[in-house]
C-alpha cells in the first residue's frame, strides 16, 4: 500500500528523469512505512496506555454500559449493527481498543503494551519494509548491472 501511495504522489510531482522518479518513489515508500509503524505505536502508547483513564470494574458492568460513550465503540456497534441482535448484543464490540482500556487496570495495560513492543509485533513491520522496499530495489540494481554487463560483452568491450 505504501508503494502504491508513493507512486501516486510521485506521479503528481511529474519528475522528468526516470532515475529521480525511482529514487523519490523508494524514499517516499520507506518514509510512509516507517511513519505507519511509529504512528501505530504512538496511538497505542497515547490512547490505550495512559494512566488517566478511568477503569470500570468488568464484573459490575457490561461493555454496553461502560463503553457506550467511546467513539470507536459506537462506530463499531453501528457498522456491525449490534442493536439488531435479539438481546441487544451486550458483548458486541467489547474487544475495541478504548473499551479494553476502560476495562483493564493500568498495570495490565502496561504489561500488554510491553509485550506488544518486545515481540514479533515490533520486528515484523521492519521485516516487511525490507521485503517490500529494500529487496526489490537491490534486485532492480542487480538486474541493471547484469544487463549492462551483457550488452558490453556483446559489443566485445569486456573480456571473459
Amino acid at each position: 500500500a505504501s508503494r502504491v501511495l508513493a507512486r501516486f504522489v510521485i506521479w503528481l510531482r511529474n519528475y522528468e528523469l526516470l532515475h529521480d522518479r525511482r529514487y523519490a518513489t523508494v524514499m517516499l515508500s520507506v518514509f510512509i512505512e516507517a511513519l505507519s509503524k511509529v504512528g501505530m505505536f504512538s496511538i497505542l502508547g497515547l490512547v490505550f496506555l495512559p494512566q488517566w483513564h478511568e477503569t470500570n470494574d468488568p464484573s459490575v458492568s457490561t461493555p454496553l454500559e461502560s463503553c457506550a460513550s467511546l467513539p470507536d465503540y459506537r462506530l463499531c456497534r453501528k457498522s456491525l449493527q449490534c442493536d439488531m441482535e435479539p438481546d441487544g448484543g451486550p458483548d458486541c464490540c467489547s474487544g475495541i481498543l478504548l473499551c479494553i482500556s476502560q476495562r483493564l487496570e493500568y498495570s495490565q495495560r502496561r504489561v500488554m503494551f510491553e509485550r506488544a513492543v518486545k515481540g514479533p509485533f515490533c520486528v515484523a513491520p521492519f521485516v516487511r519494509i525490507l521485503v517490500t522496499v529494500i529487496i526489490p530495489l537491490v534486485v532492480g540494481l542487480l538486474a541493471k548491472f547484469v544487463q549492462s554487463d551483457a550488452r558490453l560483452r556483446d559489443l566485445g568491450q569486456v573480456s571473459v
